[in-house]
């Protein structure tokens, strides 16, 4: 997505030198670099949330959630009532279960 700052930063003149813009001094380089820096790192990280975020809702509809995995690998014995497993599986167990997962194709 093109920002519009570096036009911004280009346009706008120096006080104490009307005739060199803010994009001509190394320091105003820098804070803008370091600005566009984190503007495009949390880009990034919101684009790889949201693909990370959609690749577990498509396992988790396609049963390849890892809940069955562990659920096979612990045993039925953490399936007992107050255990960490067992609130696990009973989520999933809903969700599997839930009329929307009827509905997808």
């Amino acid at each position: 997505m093109p920002t519009r700052t570096p036009g911004i930063v280009a346009a706008r003149p120096l006080l104490m030198d009307p005739d060199r813009t803010r994009s001509d001094p190394h320091d105003y380089q820098r804070h803008l670099g370091e600005a566009l820096g984190v503007i495009h790192m949390a880009e990034a990280l919101l684009r790889q949330t949201a693909e990370d975020w959609m690749e577990a809702c498509r396992r988790d509809v396609s049963g390849e959630a890892p809940q069955g995995i562990l659920f096979r690998t612990v045993g039925s014995r953490h399936a007992r009532d107050g255990e960490r497993m067992q609130r696990y599986f009973r989520d999933a167990a809903t969700y599997w279960t839930h009329v929307h997962i009827a509905l997808i194709p």
